[in-house]
């Protein structure tokens, strides 16, 4: 039994058509919207944020022991004299260059 002409051509283009809607699903699966493209990209992105997340942490932790070695009031007036130049009533501060001659 012979195949009709037509009857091959329908396939052809059947196989034709197929391979051409799988190639538009595979190009909008990788490029398209939500695609493995994004995918990646927000996985790069949780990474990042996972990192700064870390960080942010351990700067929270350090103002915390920052915090408690602060509620002493020796500590605190100890870092108001250093870092804020701060002194007490009826206390007379001495400047003293370096390196000036008498």
């Amino acid at each position: 039994m012979q195949r009709h002409p037509i009857d091959t051509l329908l396939k052809h283009i059947f196989l034709v058509l197929g391979l051409v809607t799988a190639a538009i699903f595979f190009v909008i699966t990788i490029w398209g919207d939500n695609g493995l493209k994004e995918l990646w990209q927000l996985k790069q992105k949780k990474e990042t944020l996972a990192k700064s997340n870390l960080e942010l942490l351990h700067q929270n932790w350090l103002y915390y022991e920052e915090i408690k070695r602060l509620s002493d009031p020796k500590n605190l007036e100890q870092a108001a004299r250093t870092e804020l130049g701060m002194v007490r009533e009826n206390e007379t501060v001495y400047v003293i260059e370096q390196g000036s001659k008498p």
